[in-house]
């Protein structure tokens, strides 16, 4: 294969993967308080936080990972033009998976005031359905023998219905943010 072919290639493995990994949606939330295993907030009632004080959280974690994912773009950036770029295209997925793990544990100890709850949980259950599925596309990698392999695993229906749905839980707690008077700026599918 021409080395210029075999370049595009690489550049197109990678940008598939950052943009259909990290570019699906940064749902980010995290905070204080406790959870179960389920992403239900638990605690008495009454001790959920405010919708101005979800927010902020949403917002803050939001910031730290949007910093780890652009981290994490710049390595698989770094990796594409060396012989390096298979194995670090296919440990990107589990690390793809460990961020949002990050997000979701964090969702999961938020307790959101009522007017959230719906879109808290669609958050957390899209968040599992990624992760797990990120797991699935991980194991797949393993047996990929070049980056075009890969490009055709993360590049099919399913990751984009997954992608999809994490889109849309963050759109949701976009537009719960808006209904409760609270500004916030996520990075849903952007």
């Amino acid at each position: 294969m021409p080395r210029p072919r075999l370049t595009r290639a690489l550049i197109a493995a990678g940008l598939v993967c950052a943009l259909l990994l990290s570019g699906a949606a940064v749902v980010a939330c995290g905070g204080e308080g406790g959870g179960n295993a389920t992403g239900t907030p638990q605690g008495t009632p009454g001790s959920s936080l405010t919708a101005q004080e979800y927010f902020q959280r949403v917002a803050e974690l939001n910031d730290r990972v949007s910093a780890e994912l652009d981290t994490l773009n710049n390595q698989i950036a770094t990796a594409l033009p060396t012989d390096q770029a298979l194995e670090a295209l296919r440990a990107s997925i589990e690390q793809y998976a460990s961020i949002y793990q990050e997000l979701r544990d964090g969702l999961q100890q938020l307790s959101p005031p009522v007017e959230v709850q719906a879109a808290h949980q669609e958050a957390f259950d899209a968040l599992t359905a990624f992760i797990d599925y990120s797991h699935e596309m991980s194991a797949k990698a393993q047996d990929a023998q070049d980056v075009i392999d890969i490009a055709a695993i993360i590049d099919s229906a399913q990751t984009r219905t997954v992608n999809e749905r994490l889109t849309d839980a963050c759109e949701a707690l976009r537009q719960a943010a808006a209904t409760a008077g609270v500004t916030i700026e996520l990075a849903c599918g952007e």
